[in-house]
């Protein structure tokens, strides 16, 4: 007999939300009850930040409104493919693939960064000449 079979999608898709999303993509291969469950909105909710919300609505009008309309798991895998910019374009954000991890960039302190690495780089440029 068939697991899938004997539980009902929802107690699919609670034991799978303790799984990573990876897990969570391989155990929809398992069976269409198993798919069923892997690809519920449920499940999918859980992997993304409990904040999600508040990050989908700090992005721009143009993107939040496009968000909008995906499931758990499309905007996941937006997030993990697509980094939206957040907090006026000083930050981004995104989800890394496998483990969903959540993968904040402060651009200010990167582009401060490269801006000083550079001007030393073009200043040793400068005295070699």
């Amino acid at each position: 007999m068939d697991i899938s079979e004997v539980f009902p999608e929802e107690c699919l898709a609670h034991i799978i939300s303790y799984t990573l999303p990876r897990d969570a993509c391989r155990s929809a291969l398992v069976s269409r009850n198993f798919q069923l469950a892997a690809d519920s909105d449920a499940v999918w909710k859980g992997f993304l930040p409990p904040n999600y919300a508040e990050i989908i609505s700090s992005a721009p009008a143009s993107s939040s409104s496009e968000l909008a309309d995906l499931s758990k798991k499309e905007l996941y895998f937006h997030h993990c493919n697509n980094p939206i910019l957040i907090n006026d374009g000083i930050m981004s954000f995104a989800l890394e693939k496998h483990g969903g991890k959540k993968m904040l960039h402060d651009w200010s302190k990167i582009t401060l960064y490269c801006l000083g690495r550079c001007t030393k780089l073009l200043d040793m440029e400068i005295r070699t000449r």
